[in-house]
């Protein structure tokens, strides 16, 4: 039996003022009812009455209630399992899902308790081998440390204050993100269209339809063996290896077959058939399996406008026709890639285009590192403030 030595805790570091007694180490189950829902995901509609819980981010509706709020759901399986939700009025969940109701503690409380302490024993599952997932005991035995209820109410308020600020900023940089979208449509001309829906001031004609061939040449330039060693990604593109955490041991020896990647040229790599053109705005070496490339004239185009070119789902749509049949982890050649077709504007219209999604990226990046800092700062007041 648990003593009372056992339940008494250390208190948090930061403390709202007025506040001292010690915290207790109990049991989510002996807080609140825990049960799961009973549908398959299946089962919601599109213009239902009530919320309806997955094991996803977003919620759906349905036409059948079997809860009501106020409440939290947790995804109990899935790549987005521990995810929680506040659930208010009548809803529904799915059988996978689980749903917390009848709280004896603030319930915004235990929802950071929740979000603090859950997320690792998710992961002990994953480090054993097992697909992460959550079992009923997992909740209802996880250990809790609460202090007195006006307390819980203060600290549980002060955090939903803080996920709203999250939401609020995660809802703009998808915002942005979405118009990012919208205007790479708008942009560049539709299938079987030779100028875009949307145009800046002052341009008119037809964009030009060239062979790759014609456009880019494949560059081999090596011996570059104090170039810091790059990595290629489809979201960052080119990036120092060094600095996304990869220690591979190599000699003087292979790295004299590395080839130089100067600014403003593209590089082919793996995977080619989900993209597989990462933009270099830094200068180093990269695997000599990969194809660099470069502008035949450049005086005629623009290296952002391209960025964006290649980063598009249209053009990732259209390297099919030359990818067909190229097997997962190749990366396509030059010779693969040089009889695409493609269509590009006057060097003055790529510019134009090539700046504005240049200011929108960074507005993206911006509204990111925000999102981040706010997450971080989330986290180490969760440190400080809980047990």
């Amino acid at each position: 039996m648990e003593t009372e030595a056992n339940k008494m805790a250390k208190q948090p570091s930061y403390r709202f003022a007025g506040y001292t007694e010690a915290w207790e180490q109990r049991k989510l189950g002996e807080y609140c009812d825990i049960t799961t829902g009973k549908l398959d995901a299946n089962a919601m509609v599109t213009d239902g009455e009530y919320d309806f819980y997955t094991s996803g981010i977003q919620k759906y509706k349905i036409d059948v209630a079997a809860f009501e709020g106020p409440a939290i759901t947790i995804a109990g399986n899935g790549a987005t399992v521990g995810y929680m939700h506040y659930a208010d009025g009548k809803f529904n969940a799915y059988q996978r899902t689980y749903v917390l109701s009848n709280f004896l503690a603030d319930r915004s409380f235990i929802y950071s308790e929740i979000g603090r302490k859950l997320p690792s024993k998710i992961q002990q599952e994953a480090r054993t081998g097992n697909i992460p997932y959550i079992v009923m005991d997992m909740l209802t035995k996880l250990d809790i440390c609460l202090p007195s209820l006006p307390e819980q109410t203060v600290i549980g308020s002060f955090f939903q204050d803080i996920d709203q600020l999250i939401s609020l900023q995660q809802r703009k940089l998808e915002v942005f993100k979405e118009q990012k979208k919208t205007y790479l449509k708008l942009l560049f001309p539709a299938k079987g269209q030779t100028k875009p829906a949307l145009r800046f001031a002052g341009f008119e004609d037809e964009w030009e339809q060239q062979k790759a061939s014609e456009i880019f040449y494949s560059v081999s330039d090596k011996n570059h063996v104090d170039l810091p060693v790059l990595s290629a990604s489809q979201e960052h593109g080119m990036v120092k290896r060094d600095e996304i955490g990869i220690d591979i041991k190599y000699d003087k020896a292979s790295v004299k077959t590395y080839k130089r990647v100067k600014p403003g040229q593209f590089v082919i790599h793996l995977r080619s058939f989900q993209g597989g053109f990462a933009y270099s705005d830094i200068e180093g070496i990269t695997s000599p399996a990969y194809t660099v490339i470069d502008f035949s004239k450049s005086n005629k185009h623009f290296d952002l406008f391209w960025k964006e070119v290649f980063t598009s789902q249209n053009f990732i749509k259209r390297l099919e026709t030359v990818t067909y049949g190229i097997r997962d982890g190749r990366s396509i050649s030059f010779s693969d890639f040089s009889s695409l077709k493609l269509q590009c504007p006057s060097l003055p219209e790529q510019e134009a285009i090539g700046s504005f999604f240049q200011d929108l990226d960074k507005a993206i990046a911006k509204q990111e590192e925000k999102v981040n800092q706010l997450k971080e700062s989330k986290q180490t007041l969760l440190r400080k403030m809980f047990i």
